[in-house]
């Protein structure tokens, strides 16, 4: 660990056999340096030393871009709440991880629709997210009267995260929240699923959501 003014950064150090030294601020607060096996400890903590007043600068603009973007993407993109380098390529549909890299293969080139990629390819991980953790607010949802099997789908909004048809008894969730850490995923569904069963913003639905979710509120903090 090392401190910075007010702030304290974590130091992951990774080996591999290059020539150079590569030190990365990883918001929000990972200093990564990869060099090669015989650069010495005393070595790259002079070397953060010296770099301390642009690591400062570049954690309080990375700051200050997530405060001013819901979509969490620029030159990185957010994936899980995390922050990875953006990186596109020609190729099948998909996406993978490759250390601090998420690299988006589109058919199409550009920037657009290699997004629109990444968000049908978060579909998936969201429904298994979902398939995982329903069944806890389900059982609760039992016990006021519904007793269904709601249907999921997906698209991209622009104002929702999510959004409840009570006649059609379907949950559309929004694929963007694939950028944000799970806990926000289960605090929408827990939201859009308690309309089944209170289809307002009453007084009572919010007794009952925040009952059930302690700090639903503060969760929702994070979306705004």
């Amino acid at each position: 660990m090392i401190k910075i003014k007010d702030k304290e950064f974590k130091i992951v150090i990774e080996h591999k056999r290059i020539k150079n030294i590569y030190l990365h601020f990883v918001y929000p607060d990972t200093i990564r340096v990869t060099c090669d096996f015989n650069v010495k400890e005393d070595f790259i903590m002079k070397l953060i030393e010296s770099k301390k007043e642009w690591i400062y600068k570049a954690s309080q603009r990375k700051a200050e871009r997530i405060a001013n973007t819901k979509l969490r993407i620029d030159d990185d993109i957010f994936y899980r709440g995390r922050n990875y380098h953006l990186e596109c390529h020609e190729g099948n549909n998909g996406f993978r991880l490759d250390g601090d890299n998420l690299i988006i293969y589109s058919r199409k080139t550009g920037i657009e629709n290699a997004i629109r990629v990444f968000y049908e390819c978060a579909k998936n991980e969201l429904l298994k997210d979902i398939i995982e953790c329903q069944d806890k607010y389900l059982k609760i949802l039992k016990d006021y009267g519904y007793q269904k099997q709601p249907v999921y789908k997906f698209r991209v909004m622009k104002s929702k995260w999510g959004v409840c048809y009570t006649r059609k008894n379907t949950v559309t969730i929004n694929p963007m929240l694939i950028h944000f850490d799970k806990r926000y995923l289960e605090g929408v569904l827990w939201h859009e699923l308690l309309h089944f069963i209170i289809p307002n913003h009453s007084k009572r639905f919010h007794e009952v959501l925040e009952y059930h979710m302690k700090d639903y509120k503060e969760l929702m903090k994070g979306l705004k």
